[in-house]
């Protein structure tokens, strides 16, 4: 299923609306490495604040830079990604910092989980759905 640049526009202008409507303010936008850049520099760019990434696969080859973050404790993460599938990648995060101020942003959020981003445009269903979702950006071979 091809998910175009029209589809991406469309939708971190959703996101970022979200986030605006939401009035919460945030120290940074931190972006999964590697779906999570694109529409996390977006969004950075769109708040006005510093972006950080942050190396964390659970489904290609599981390795992650968590320690890596730069984050004090009283600051407030958006953490951005392409989709949220299984909800795993971005749970494991918030379970890694359980006292941390973290919200989740995505793209795309597979609506047949427990876990809930808390900012996302397009819901995909993946009862109906199981072909692998195809972002624009990875198509430059």
């Amino acid at each position: 299923m091809d998910y175009t640049q029209f589809d991406f526009d469309r939708d971190i202008k959703t996101v970022i609306q979200q986030v605006k409507d939401s009035g919460k303010k945030y120290d940074k936008v931190v972006g999964i490495v590697r779906g999570g850049l694109i529409p996390g520099v977006c969004v950075s760019h769109a708040l006005n604040l510093p972006f950080e990434t942050l190396k964390w696969s659970t489904r290609d080859r599981p390795e992650s830079d968590i320690f890596n973050l730069t984050m004090q404790s009283d600051d407030r993460i958006l953490l951005v990604d392409d989709i949220c599938d299984t909800g795993k990648t971005l749970q494991t995060i918030l379970d890694t910092f359980p006292k941390s101020d973290i919200h989740t942003a995505a793209l795309v959020h597979n609506i047949n989980l427990d876990f809930t981003p808390t900012y996302y445009s397009f819901k995909l269903d993946r009862n109906l759905h199981k072909e692998y979702l195809d972002f624009w950006w990875e198509s430059y071979k």
